[in-house]
């Protein structure tokens, strides 16, 4: 029985998958299975993945396409309960690929000196292809350092995203919530203790959530249990305008959001001790708080032009149809979130027309503000409806 097992899905991608998969044959450690499930391809993924005579690496393919109709949740089920083995686990997308050789002897060093760690994650860098250093974007928080990684052109690697090392359940959930944009890694590089990802029953919840599963995940593991953060480039990922990431509008995404990260709590408020319960539904409404106005900042972003000039074509497409205000009101009222004053002021500043939030965006940055540092001021979470 191997220690670790890793889940790669994969669906026509046949260009790709073996970058992925050579990236785990590499590691220094080596107590691990691989599972391969091709999620019915139409390529030559069949006999890229037969290639590999590895007794670690085992191959799937699905008699029909099961993300299309059931989500790739259907398929993560089946290799959790049916296929794999490992106390550990970890799920790596095909596009996907590890960075460091070492990343899984630090995660299970770490998983073995801290027994109440949920998982054990490392940080992304981001390839953005055929682009020039230059035009590569620059981190959107103070907090994050922009670096880029010189083995791997026309990268980004955003550091300090979290302390590095051991951090407490509560701190890690309060971080996330603060800024789940930014903090929403993706879990190519997560290992997860088995035991406690079911005490958490992750994913045992029949929701539809099509594209960020890593809130459900990442969040609902934290739950019970803590965390060690590995500030360092561990997942290489494409930014590409074709994943599912860009795919639906604002409002889909936005809602796809406020679902996982509904489904992330569900559990431990129905049925965690009297002591923690509080503390999970604030945290809970805090991240909806701040998701839901990464939206609202997305739309007068969109408005002022921002999106103009961005690196990844089209994606202005997806502001189409704009969120409206009444909507953003609505999802707040739904999930009993308080708003501060100066939170409906932004909320309400999102139906102008671009003239008007120059015009007001130039007022506040005259009082010796530097420019956002106003406009975030203004969207911070309080659980005081009148604090402004």
């Amino acid at each position: 029985m191997s220690l670790v097992s890793i889940l790669i899905t994969t669906y026509n991608r046949a260009h790709l998958l073996p970058r992925a998969l050579d990236s785990v044959l590499k590691q220094d450690f080596e107590d691990f299975e691989v599972i391969i499930v091709d999620d019915c391809s139409s390529d030559n993924t069949p006999e890229i993945a037969k290639k590999y005579t590895d007794s670690r690496v085992c191959y799937f393919r699905n008699k029909k396409n099961m993300a299309s109709e059931f989500g790739d949740k259907s398929i993560f089920r089946r290799f959790i309960h049916e296929q794999s083995q490992g106390d550990y686990f970890v799920w790596l997308c095909d596009d996907d690929y590890w960075v460091s050789k070492n990343l899984l002897s630090i995660q299970v060093k770490a998983m073995e000196e801290f027994p109440s760690l949920a998982f054990a994650q490392g940080s992304s860098v981001f390839i953005y292809p055929d682009l020039k250093p230059k035009n590569i974007p620059k981190p959107n928080a103070d907090y994050i350092t922009n670096i880029a990684v010189p083995e791997i052109p026309n990268s980004m690697f955003p550091q300090n995203l979290y302390p590095n090392g051991f951090i407490d359940k509560f701190d890690f959930l309060d971080l996330y919530a603060e800024d789940p944009r930014n903090r929403n890694i993706v879990t190519g590089a997560t290992l997860f203790r088995r035991t406690v990802f079911e005490e958490a029953q992750v994913f045992c919840r029949d929701t539809g959530v099509k594209w960020q599963a890593g809130y459900e995940m990442v969040a609902g593991s934290a739950t019970c249990g803590d965390v060690f953060f590995i500030d360092q480039p561990c997942v290489g990922t494409t930014v590409d305008i074709d994943s599912a990431s860009y795919r639906g509008s604002q409002l889909e995404h936005m809602l796809d959001c406020i679902l996982s990260i509904e489904s992330a709590f569900y559990f431990i408020i129905e049925n965690g001790n009297t002591n923690s319960i509080d503390k999970m539904i604030y945290l809970k409404k805090k991240m909806m708080h701040s998701i839901i106005f990464t939206y609202v900042k997305n739309k007068i972003g969109y408005r002022l032009g921002l999106f103009d000039n961005n690196i990844l074509e089209d994606i202005k497409t997806i502001f189409k149809p704009e969120i409206s205000s009444e909507e953003f009101i609505k999802q707040f009222e739904i999930h009993d979130i308080k708003l501060s004053s100066l939170n409906h002021y932004i909320i309400s500043l999102s139906d102008m027309e671009p003239e008007l939030l120059r015009l007001i965006s130039e007022k506040h940055n005259n009082f010796g503000k530097s420019s956002g540092d106003w406009f975030d001021s203004f969207c911070v979470y309080s659980e005081n409806r009148d604090s402004s």
